[in-house]
């Protein structure tokens, strides 16, 4: 056993010594006093109500009281086993592999910036669930899962080239949405997209499998939902403001995570092996100058 204010104790002990301490002197002076008044036969018939064993009981009680008071604030404490339960959340991690992310403006280049922060967001979570988007003119996903490694393996070694080109951001983060929580009547809206069945662990807005204790399954419905969306911000088909809206609607946090500058800097061409073989150009002939767009 420990004190977790073990100084209660000293001044515990202080207190119950100076109470014996005064009580040996009060009896003390009780039989002077008595002494001095008296032939002590005749006292003893005059006092004989008073109880001297009722008197020594109270102060016993009385001393245990104090000494009790003082180890309650000395705060004693069993050693034994400590259980921490840590909570995690679900995770939607969205990453722009469209050609502009090749642009040079953060050094190496958007896209490799972009990938250590993703590696370091799922690296510092470890309680937390994560589902993947990689997204250019359309979105690939891996559900929502615990597996780290697993959900790495769907950009591992991914190009811009391998994607169709453009930048469809509103549709990824649909895509994300539709993993994170699927409620009744998204069917049109997400298709085939999340859902039971489709891997990973049971998802947010449907029915935990009925073989989970009660505890279990509050807690899988109970999880915090977050969308962390990495883009330099283009969006072709201008719906990523509404997507993000119906996200919110249904309980999820989104934050974006800029990346690029508004500066900006021009996009290389890049042939099947991701080699850059020049720049990329306008219908005009003019370079592609790819900014940050923050708004």
């Amino acid at each position: 056993m420990s004190f977790a204010t073990p100084v209660a104790l000293w001044i515990g002990g202080a207190l119950v010594g100076l109470l014996v301490f005064g009580q040996i002197r009060g009896e003390q002076a009780r039989r002077l006093t008595l002494d001095r008044l008296g032939d002590a036969g005749q006292l003893a018939r005059m006092i004989a109500s008073a109880s001297r064993r009722r008197r020594r009981v109270k102060i016993a009680l009385f001393t245990l009281g104090v000494a009790g008071l003082m180890i309650a604030l000395a705060r004693p404490r069993i050693v034994g086993e400590s259980v921490w339960r840590e909570r995690g959340i679900d995770v939607a991690v969205v990453m722009d592999y469209s050609k502009s992310m090749l642009a040079d403006d953060l050094p190496p280049s958007r896209l490799i910036r972009m990938q250590e922060e993703v590696e370091s967001l799922m690296g510092e979570h470890t309680a937390d669930r994560f589902g993947l988007v990689i997204f250019a003119g359309a979105a690939a996903h891996f559900p929502v899962t615990s597996d780290v490694e697993a959900a790495r393996s769907l950009y591992d070694g991914l190009q811009p080239g391998d994607l169709p080109p453009g930048s469809n951001l509103g549709g990824a983060i649909r895509s994300e949405r539709c993993l994170l929580r699927r409620d009744p009547g998204d069917d049109a809206s997400c298709g085939r997209i999340g859902g039971r069945g489709g891997g990973g662990d049971p998802l947010p807005g449907t029915a935990p499998p009925r073989d989970l204790d009660r505890e279990t399954a509050r807690a899988l419905e109970e999880r915090g939902l977050a969308m962390v969306v990495f883009t330099d911000g283009e969006d072709n088909r201008h719906t990523a403001s509404d997507e993000v809206d119906a996200a919110v609607k249904r309980g999820i946090a989104v934050y974006f995570v800029g990346v690029g500058t508004p500066e900006g800097a021009r996009v290389p061409e890049v042939d099947e092996r991701g080699d850059a073989v020049g720049w990329k150009r306008a219908a005009s002939g003019e370079l592609v100058v790819s900014r940050l767009d923050e708004e």
